[in-house]
């Protein structure tokens, strides 16, 4: 049996999927099979996306959730064994890099043709699934105590009164800060962009390891800002954590 490869398809975020598939002539009836997913969504939607699959194909799965950053090293190390048979969620950045790295099997889905060509890998290697926006999720109770507005720049969070009072992802783990990064790049070049990310680092409290916890400290209180897709705030905000205030960056913003 030839080497498995990853099969993926891709969330606009961009948010991606993908699959492990293997070559051989043996072949598995429906009962006997079983995916493994490594998912890189919040785990309410990973639950909710896995028992649709089940329901409607009649194939039984099992997710696992990590990082973006995660899934990527874990393939790495599995590469001449997979474990996994899809990858779903986590931004296009990781997918491409997986792509270079050979891990990942060209895949198109009839579906497909609906999605835009910007939005997908030209071979098949991932598929956009939804775009999401990077932007700033404050508490909103936090900055009345302390006079504050709302940052409205990625500048903004370079003053004085955010000082230990920001949350962000960590590059090492989380597609979302390398989309922060990637970000600062763009807008201001490398070397300006890297300069800016070391002046922030003085104001960050904390580099959590998921692109998804800034937010979520952010509505509960333990930071004021929190750099985050926009709409995992609003996730937050629906479920109770009513503090939270949603800004974007006017410069412009990595999706």
């Amino acid at each position: 049996m030839k080497r498995k490869r990853l099969l993926a398809l891709s969330i606009a975020t961009l948010m991606t999927a993908g699959l492990f598939v293997g070559c051989g002539s043996k072949q598995t009836s429906k009962d006997d099979l079983k995916l493994t997913i490594y998912c890189g969504l919040m785990e309410d939607h990973m639950v909710k996306i896995v028992e649709e699959f089940k329901n409607e194909t009649g194939i039984q799965a099992e997710a696992v959730r990590m990082s973006s950053g995660e899934v990527l090293g874990r393939l790495r190390a599995e590469k001449d064994n997979p474990k996994a048979s899809v990858w779903y969620g986590g931004p296009a950045d990781a997918f491409v890099q997986a792509k270079e790295d050979g891990l990942l099997e060209n895949y198109t889905s009839e579906n497909a043709k609906d999605i835009p060509d910007k939005y997908k890998d030209k071979d098949g290697a991932w598929t956009g699934i939804y775009v999401g926006y990077l932007g700033f999720a404050s508490n909103k109770k936090l900055l009345e105590e302390k006079g504050v507005k709302a940052p409205e720049s990625w500048d903004d969070l370079l003053k004085p009164e955010f000082k230990g009072q920001i949350s962000i992802a960590n590059p090492g783990s989380s597609g979302t800060a390398y989309t922060a990064l990637s970000t600062m790049v763009q807008l201001k070049g490398e070397e300006k962009g890297l300069e800016y990310m070391k002046e922030l680092n003085k104001n960050v409290k904390s580099y959590e390891k998921s692109g998804t916890a800034p937010a979520r400290l952010a509505g509960q209180g333990e930071v004021m800002v929190g750099v985050s897709y926009l709409h995992d705030g609003i996730k937050y905000r629906e479920e109770g954590m009513k503090d939270i205030v949603l800004t974007a960056p006017k410069e412009g913003t990595g999706y």
